[in-house]
């Protein structure tokens, strides 16, 4: 059985926009960014959190084609890896109405301690979940 983890839902507002009324190519680091925190939000039963956080150590995004604004998309995220102190995340945006793959981004995350300012490993009760 692999991990379920819920697609987020963004709405493309104006303000996401370039001066030609597409998305930003910017505005899906944002997009990304969104996902990977309601996906965060939800490791917090397995973590704790004063000697855990997340941080992004690497982020990319590859664009499949331009949307206009006022677009309704999903970001499909997936676990792609996990290692000893990080663990990789691919997202998928597409448009929801279409179902057109928009564009695909990975990011790799490392697990922080901010009072030791120094990367810990993965708590084995978080590698746990993440490998169901």
């Amino acid at each position: 059985m692999a991990l379920h983890i819920p697609e987020a839902v963004i709405y493309a507002r104006f303000n996401d926009s370039d001066a030609s009324g597409y998305i930003s190519t910017i505005s899906y680091f944002s997009y990304m960014e969104e996902a990977r925190t309601k996906f965060f939000d939800s490791l917090q039963r397995y973590i704790n959190q004063e000697e855990v956080s997340f941080i992004v150590a690497s982020a990319q995004c590859e664009y499949d084609r331009c949307e206009r604004v006022k677009e309704q998309l999903s970001v499909a995220t997936s676990i792609t890896q996990v290692g000893t102190k990080s663990f990789h995340l691919a997202h998928t945006i597409s448009n929801t109405q279409s179902g057109d793959v928009i564009a695909r981004g990975k990011a790799v995350i490392v697990c922080f301690n901010f009072q030791k300012q120094q990367t810990v490993l993965i708590p084995d009760s978080l590698r746990a979940y993440m490998k169901t």
